[in-house]
């Protein structure tokens, strides 16, 4: 099945309308849970809050960050393994490996050795529509 640009960047955009602004990250230390219903796994290492207008405009079947995303603070110390990304209402809405700046992990940070009290950006994050 193929899906045109348009109908692929229309998806896209719709995952930024349905989480809503301002979502909260947290980066936690080893693999993901199985599932979205899952709890947390590994301890959080980053809580922060993105900005309201987190997603760029979807083109060419792909949406990235608007700009990097850094949290001055990390509450805890480790080696960052997955995220998670909640709405308003709390809901886990999105997760995904984490791994250092230019190794292709769903999403990309400076270094995934954390200190606590460091400052951590996100580099990279893109989402990318399939059935091109």
């Amino acid at each position: 099945m193929k899906f045109s640009e348009r109908l692929r960047n229309a998806r896209l955009a719709a995952i930024g309308t349905t989480i809503g602004g301002a979502p909260l990250l947290t980066i936690h230390e080893g693999p993901p849970p199985a599932s979205l219903d899952d709890p947390d796994t590994g301890p959080a290492l980053v809580a922060m809050t993105l900005p309201e207008a987190w997603l760029a405009t979807p083109a060419g079947g792909m949406v990235q960050m608007l700009s990097e995303w850094t949290h001055p603070k990390a509450a805890n110390g480790g080696r960052a393994g997955h995220f998670r990304l909640r709405s308003a209402d709390n809901s886990t809405d999105l997760q995904g490996t984490v791994t250092a700046e230019g190794e292709l992990g769903d999403m990309e940070i400076e270094s995934i050795d954390i200190v606590r009290g460091q400052t951590v950006t996100v580099r990279s994050f893109i989402l990318i529509d399939g059935n091109a």
